[in-house]
């Protein structure tokens, strides 16, 4: 079975978010990890400050969790072949997608696509993905 957690990035304070537990209504919402408990004051706050990524059940080669928006790598080929993509994770039509910028006709399925190195994300790492 699948585990559900999330992540968010914080854009007002510029960092990442691993939340023990993230409740919502209409109104907004409570991220909460300890740290953000305290410096937001348990507040039910709009959700417009938080870009929130979904992990997608699959870690990298090193172990690492990936999540929706991580930048990851794969530079043994699929056939043998010496290629070097980066791709970007994307949710799209109900499955996590590897995006890549290089080569519009090199998308594929997370998962089909190994082994992949997370070396970073959208929003601490822009670079990263304007490069790909």
């Amino acid at each position: 079975m699948k585990e559900i957690k999330f992540r968010a990035w914080d854009k007002e304070d510029k960092k990442m978010i691993y939340p023990q537990f993230l409740l919502q209504d209409d109104d907004g919402c409570i991220f909460g990890d300890g740290e953000v408990a305290i410096h937001k004051d348990w507040i039910w706050e709009d959700m417009d400050y938080l870009e929130i990524m979904q992990f997608t059940g699959l870690k990298d080669k090193n172990g690492k969790e990936i999540y929706e928006g991580d930048i990851v790598q794969n530079s043994e080929g699929l056939i043998g072949q010496e290629l070097h993509y980066i791709f970007t994770v994307i949710f799209m039509h109900g499955n996590y997608i590897l995006e890549s910028e290089e080569d519009h006709e090199y998308n594929d399925y997370l998962g089909a696509v190994e082994p992949l190195e997370i070396i970073g994300n959208i929003y601490e790492n822009p670079d990263l993905a304007n490069n790909n």
